[in-house]
């Protein structure tokens, strides 16, 4: 049984997950028009008239529980991803969208198990793919419509895919052996072994978590070991890889600003200024996910905090923040579209959810049932005995497990904000 299939039959006995039987979020996305979140219950996307709401379901099976993962391109495609075959929509992985209001499957995928999703600084798409049998590879194309592979290795899993200045994969050859790709003009590429110490718990995990903006040759990798992960510079095309930090916990997200500062989200939760020094940044709330394309825009844990977005303007203090019953409403679509067929008619149910809550305090999931008024059942030999507040602790670490898919924030483009001390023109 799936981790899925499992958080479905603990958390939801009938499971209605993106339309808000639980609210929370996941990541942040900063544009031009405004932030856009990724929560469980779909995209929430800022512009100059509020918050508005896009379904998952314009790219997932009806009664899916996972949600997917979005990445955006400098000139405002969307796709999403999704790796489990029974959650897709038409057994598509990959859908694209120009305004998130209709989405279109993207060719040649089906079938796959697409492993992560790039945009380059030019807009070009980049695909890796993961099949456990059989060769998997890079794919780069102009668009959606033009992706031809690019790079093929039997026998290995492309882990990840990051394109600044130069264009970076991982890929892992059994549960250890893991190897950096690198090309300066995404043609040609390299290969560096990325060294594993023999007493980290197997698996281990490489992830490209950004790609400089600027310079070819450098990048950062996330070590994802079982129990707490390392932040690596890379440079030289990744002949050269140096610890940046051994992080106390788990780094969730990752994301650099336009003065070279690096920032990450540690397990989920606490947001990190990473150089030149580690510092937790302490006046801002719990987090899952982060962007510093052009300020500090962080996707809150609606779940624990009640927080939808927090925007911070000086990268240390929260500004604007908003809360889910900040949501107006749906996204307006054209009619015939699929977010004003699809989504528009689920607003009915989940807006009553967002508002009880932020109103309330209510996680949005359901309440367990009244205590056990016979005798306790004996302790099982897990230790803990067989009671509604068990079934509640699995829940919560079948999410922990769920929300742990979730890796660094591969940025395409370099930020936008001035350094620290210099003055905008």
């Amino acid at each position: 049984m799936s981790l899925a299939s499992l958080a479905a039959i603990v958390l939801y006995p009938q499971a209605d997950a993106h339309v808000g039987d639980l609210i929370d979020t996941l990541d942040a996305v900063d544009t031009p028009s405004g932030a856009v979140v990724e929560g469980t219950f779909g995209l929430v996307v800022q512009d100059g008239s509020g918050l508005h709401w896009v379904c998952h379901e314009g790219v997932t099976a009806v009664g899916a529980i996972t949600s997917p993962d979005y990445v955006r391109s400098p000139t405002g495609t969307w796709i999403s991803r999704m790796t489990n075959p029974l959650e897709m929509r038409d057994g598509h992985p990959l859908w694209a969208s120009e305004d998130l209001c209709t989405w279109v499957p993207v060719p040649g995928f089906d079938g796959r198990i697409v492993a992560d999703v790039a945009f380059g600084p030019d807009g070009s798409v980049w695909v890796a793919t993961a099949d456990p049998d059989g060769s998997n590879s890079l794919f780069h194309g102009a668009d959606v419509n033009s992706l031809v592979a690019v790079l093929t290795e039997p026998g290995s899993r492309f882990l990840s895919v990051a394109v600044g200045a130069g264009v970076w994969a991982t890929s892992s050859e059994g549960d250890t052996a893991l190897t950096l790709w690198h090309s300066a003009d995404g043609v040609a590429f390299t290969s560096h072994p990325i060294p594993v110490d023999p007493a980290l718990l197997a698996p281990v995990d490489a992830t490209v978590g950004i790609a400089d903006p600027v310079d070819p040759d450098a990048a950062w990798v996330v070590l994802d070991p079982i129990g707490v992960d390392q932040i690596l510079a890379v440079s030289s095309g990744g002949a050269v890889q140096m610890e940046l930090w051994h992080a106390p916990d788990r780094v969730t997200d990752l994301s650099r600003a336009a003065d070279g500062t690096i920032y990450a989200i540690l397990g989920d939760r606490h947001p990190w200024q990473v150089t030149p020094t580690p510092t937790p940044l302490t006046d801002l709330p719990d987090s899952s996910g982060l962007d510093t394309s052009t300020r500090l825009v962080l996707a809150g844990r609606a779940f624990v905090n009640g927080v939808l977005l927090t925007v911070s303007d000086d990268f240390a203090t929260p500004g604007s923040t908003y809360a889910p019953s900040d949501i107006s409403g749906p996204l307006a679509c054209p009619a015939g579209s699929d977010q004003a067929l699809v989504c528009e008619p689920l607003w009915a149910t989940l807006e009553p959810r967002l508002r009880a809550r932020t109103d309330t305090g209510d996680t949005g999931v359901p309440a367990p049932p009244p205590p056990i008024t016979e005798p306790e059942p004996e302790p099982q030999p897990c230790g803990c005995a067989g009671t509604p507040a068990s079934g509640l602790w699995l829940a919560a670490a079948v999410l922990a497990l769920l929300r742990r898919t979730r890796k660094p924030r591969n940025s395409p483009m370099p930020s936008a904000r001035p350094p620290k001390d210099a003055s905008p023109a």
